[in-house]
């Protein structure tokens, strides 16, 4: 009998999710994360929402918030409040 290999199926998330992830738990641009959610994440990156840029200005391996990322999270909470 055949066993199916390859990654795993894992309900892709949306892009308030993606950013929200960044925000608390930074994620290696290359990690399952990341492939698994990789049009949100482009989606997200291509908005500004999360970038590779460190704090000091050099670009690493993870995807952090940006300012625009957090001001994008914040208004999705207050909506979210007067709903």
């Amino acid at each position: 009998m055949w066993e199916r290999t390859g990654p795993k199926h894992t309900e892709v998330i949306d892009l308030r999710g993606v950013v929200g992830r960044a925000m608390t738990s930074p994620f290696r641009v290359q990690s399952d994360f990341a492939r698994e959610n990789a049009a949100v994440v482009a989606q997200a990156a291509s908005l500004g929402y999360i970038t590779t840029r460190r704090p000091d200005g050099t670009f690493g391996r993870d995807w952090l918030v940006s300012r625009t990322g957090g001001s994008f999270l914040e208004e999705q909470q207050e909506e979210a409040q007067h709903d």
